[in-house]
């Protein structure tokens, strides 16, 4: 991940590699919380996978849709 970042961000590199560690951090902590009321509501692992799945799939696409098109226009204005 250190290199993907600064890949594309020039001069940011430490800003963005601390969130980075901010989000992971937190999700850490809050995951087991999150997992225990899904169990505890449904009584069913398959509806905890899903849900696992349904969030990692959304963070991803704002990921790819938000993210990285700014982070390649801050990197392309860097290097001109």
């Amino acid at each position: 991940m250190p290199a993907w970042i600064t890949a594309y961000t020039i001069g940011n590199g430490g800003r963005y590699q601390g969130l980075i560690n901010t989000f992971s951090s937190s999700g850490k902590a809050i995951d087991p919380v999150m997992g225990g009321l899904v169990i505890d509501v449904s009584q069913d692992f398959s509806r905890l996978y899903l849900v696992c799945v349904g969030g990692d799939g959304l963070i991803m696409m704002a990921l790819v849709a938000i993210v990285l098109p700014r982070l390649k226009k801050r990197a392309n204005h860097y290097k001109t």
